[in-house]
């Protein structure tokens, strides 16, 4: 499954478990491919804060 297909069913499920609208939730994916497949990357608490942790 490409990752915009995973974000977009990620997204359904997340706000099926919060609650919260579909829309609250960022419309894209805010990490490149390359941050979401690095087993090493951990996002901070928003794109601009994502750092890598060893």
């Amino acid at each position: 499954m490409p990752i915009v297909g995973a974000y977009d069913s990620a997204v359904r499920w997340a706000a099926d478990e919060t609650g919260k609208d579909e829309s609250e939730f960022p419309q894209n994916c805010p990490y490149r491919s390359e941050q979401v497949l690095d087993p090493s990357f951990f996002p901070g608490p928003d794109e601009t804060d994502a750092t890598r942790r060893d």
